[in-house]
């Protein structure tokens, strides 16, 4: 989001030169609640949406990608692992719990955060496996910081990549500035190497 807020305010300085934008980052039920409760105008959400009346529409699609420090000793035992996962309510973590059921059973939790960014710097500086969006670690597997772990299975890599949804409330009104945000979201999305809307 960070990238793509910037991105347009670089192509639309008008219409962000007298407006402030409230960046909210929260788990998937939180963001569902405020649409569906009209605090919220637009959301950008990980998890699956089943809330009934809501605008839900496919936006791109994403894998979760599982990950240990780049010398973590051990970095193939994901079933004696333990693992710091997103709080309950994140998308990411439902997603990663009904995939990884099959193979290894319920994981061994050591620690629930709900900040990614905590999430990534536990994993670095310990002995425990992570899960986030492949897009949130994208700069640490590039620098070696963090590594994949996700195993080569691919009935795993399809039951780990899942859809962001873009959701709004068809009740609430949506200004100028929220259409131009929609349609440069799903411009990006399709431009995005190999991601597309389905």
């Amino acid at each position: 989001m960070p990238g793509l807020l910037a991105d347009f305010a670089g192509r639309h300085p008008k219409l962000m030169a007298n407006v402030s934008v409230d960046l909210a980052i929260e788990n998937t039920e939180t963001l569902v609640a405020r649409i569906h409760d009209l605090t919220l105008d637009l959301a950008f959400i990980e998890g699956e949406v089943l809330e009934p009346g809501l605008s839900v529409q496919a936006w791109l699609d994403d894998e979760v990608c599982l990950f240990a420090r780049a010398d973590h000793p051990a970095p193939r035992a994901l079933a004696a692992g333990r693992w710091v996962l997103r709080e309950r309510g994140s998308g990411t973590r439902e997603t990663f719990l009904r995939a990884m059921q099959p193979l290894i059973g319920m994981p061994a939790i050591a620690i629930e955060v709900s900040d990614s960014l905590a999430l990534k710097r536990l994993v670095a500086a310990g002995d425990w496996f992570g899960c986030l969006s492949r897009m949130a670690i994208a700069d640490e597997l590039r620098d070696g910081t963090l590594r994949d772990i996700t195993p080569r299975s691919p009935g795993l890599r399809r039951a780990l990549t899942r859809s962001f949804w873009l959701v709004s409330h068809p009740q609430r009104y949506r200004s100028a500035l929220a259409d131009a945000l929609l349609a440069h979201a799903r411009a990006a999305a399709g431009t995005r190497a190999g991601r597309r809307p389905r």
